[in-house]
């Protein structure tokens, strides 16, 4: 992939000041978060405990949007995490911003769950120049969703994407792993992972995602940049990033043991391959 750079909450607010109500949501995760944001401030955000997203979910919106004096009339746009993550709640989640989308008429934004992680991580740490940053997600039968990024000289002004987002088996994840000046974000215990993996491999500091910000506040603030950059999409075009057969198509690049996810094609479990390899 091309390296590219990810904008803190600040940095993206500030670029945003001129746009109005911008309502971001995440439950791809163990806990689902709502927030708002508008004229380059945050105005609310909530994050609610594991539980049932889909149960919860618009009750969160309209506190959300009341804490903030915001009607739903009055958004300017609509922003959801696209995952990976938990199957089910990427759908609550995706389901929900489209049905408000093309209620109201609302513009759409999508936004990789792994990025509003490793920003998030940022937000939290105070991160020397050259740290490396890699949201760990578990995806079951002994693999990980990862993908690995790096503090430039700005901080939060400059979060370098290295890699793309990932799908990586047991006996690669160490390599990854292995490096001294590392913050791995999982959502998982570490301690049963550090049993199971054996990754005493130097990471310089483990946060789990419960101890994140809610995720939901990046996610808004990339929807006020996507207004202004122009990517926002139709709600029928929005695809979610699920990494997992019968939702895509993993290509293997360069022949590598950990495999890519390309949005380009969905495939069924009785008539695709889990994975196509070079």
């Amino acid at each position: 992939m091309t390296s590219r750079v990810l904008f803190g909450v600040k940095r993206l607010l500030d670029t945003t000041w001129g746009v109005g109500p911008v309502l971001g949501i995440d439950t791809g995760g163990r806990v689902a978060s709502v927030a708002v944001t508008s004229r380059g401030e945050v105005k609310s955000e909530l994050v609610r405990a594991p539980g049932t997203h889909g149960a919860a979910l618009a009750d969160m919106v309209v506190e959300a949007l009341a804490m903030a004096g915001c009607q739903l009339a009055e958004l300017r746009a609509v922003a959801v995490a696209l995952g990976p993550g938990s199957f089910t709640g990427l759908r609550v989640g995706l389901a929900y911003a489209k049905g408000l989308s093309t209620a109201a008429n609302i513009p759409l934004v999508g936004v990789p769950s792994l990025d509003a992680i490793a920003v998030s991580a940022c937000q939290t740490l105070s991160l020397a120049p050259g740290t490396r940053v890699c949201p760990l997600l578990d995806a079951r039968r002994s693999e990980f969703y990862m993908a690995l990024y790096r503090v430039g000289s700005n901080g939060l002004d400059g979060l370098e994407k290295l890699t793309d987002d990932l799908v990586v088996g047991e006996n690669r994840l160490a390599a990854y792993l292995a490096s001294e000046n590392l913050v791995v974000i999982s959502d998982f215990d570490q301690r049963a992972m550090a049993v199971g993996l054996g990754t005493g491999n130097g990471a310089v500091k483990w946060l789990t995602a419960d101890e994140l910000p809610a995720r939901a506040t990046y996610v808004a603030a990339c929807g006020g940049e996507g207004l202004i950059s122009g990517t926002t999409v139709g709600a029928a075009s929005l695809q979610p990033i699920y990494g997992r057969a019968g939702d895509a198509i993993f290509i293997a690049a360069n022949n590598a043991v950990e495999s890519v996810w390309k949005p380009e094609k969905k495939c069924s479990f009785s008539s695709s391959p889990a994975m196509t390899r070079n």
